[in-house]
């Protein structure tokens, strides 16, 4: 399966669904659900990377993919983006980005239990 940003689906490199956590079957029901985010936070990442950040900031690209939308009115079907989704976003990029693995500092995500 191709993902959104062209490569092969990260999912495999995943655990089986019914062994995530529930923030984490969570990120991939709305990744699944709303592929335009993706593809908003992949050209965030890489405006960031364009004028020379060395660190890119998953909360700052949620934020600014938010006022996008509000402003635009494109929120008014319920899309809405929960902040426990941020680190996986981060997470995704950067593998599927590997020349940039630390561009978002990410930190070991506790209390995963599956659900």
């Amino acid at each position: 399966m191709i993902d959104l940003f062209g490569y092969a689906s990260p999912r495999s490199k995943f655990e089986p669904r019914e062994l995530m956590s529930a923030n984490e079957k969570a990120f991939w029901e709305f990744h699944d659900l709303h592929p335009e985010f993706a593809v908003a936070f992949n050209k965030y990442a890489w405006e960031l990377i364009q004028a020379g950040r060395e660190r890119g900031s998953a909360y700052l690209i949620c934020e600014r993919i938010r006022w996008d939308t509000m402003l635009s009115g494109a929120d008014v079907d319920g899309f809405k983006i929960n902040n426990n989704h941020r680190p996986y976003y981060a997470r995704l990029w950067m593998q599927q980005n590997p020349g940039y693995e630390g561009f978002f500092q990410t930190r070991e995500i506790r209390n995963e239990v599956a659900a």
